[in-house]
């Protein structure tokens, strides 16, 4: 993420790649098209993707984030899909939980891994 496109609005965007009408947002994600045409991307529910792509935005650049599945619901996910989605992601090795936390809606640790 270059400096140069940043101010104290955010990151300078394409006008289609952001809803902000001065088309800068806070954070964003750097995608390879290999990710999308990957064996293992393409092997996850579109849920999945979905859940991945928004937990690479909160990381805003970090390999590790603390998630809960209540964090799912600022983007409309209902807590059980977002566990789901979770597992999902786990059991396909492209995130892992570095430390899991049960109860009171507190937030476990994952980190992203090379699907």
């Amino acid at each position: 993420m270059g400096k140069a496109n940043q101010n104290a609005d955010g990151y300078l965007m394409k006008g289609w790649l952001s809803a902000n009408g001065n088309s800068r947002d806070k954070s964003y994600i750097q995608i390879g098209n290999s990710l999308f045409h990957s064996r293992n991307f393409k092997s996850l529910s579109g849920g999945a993707q979905h859940l991945y792509l928004r937990m690479a935005v909160d990381a805003q650049g970090n390999r590790m984030i603390k998630f809960s599945r209540n964090d799912g619901k600022k983007y409309g996910i209902a807590p059980a899909s977002c566990h789901r989605w979770i597992g999902e992601l786990v059991n396909k090795g492209f995130i892992s939980c570095i430390q899991r936390y049960n109860g009171g809606g507190a937030s476990s640790v994952y980190q992203f891994e090379y699907g």
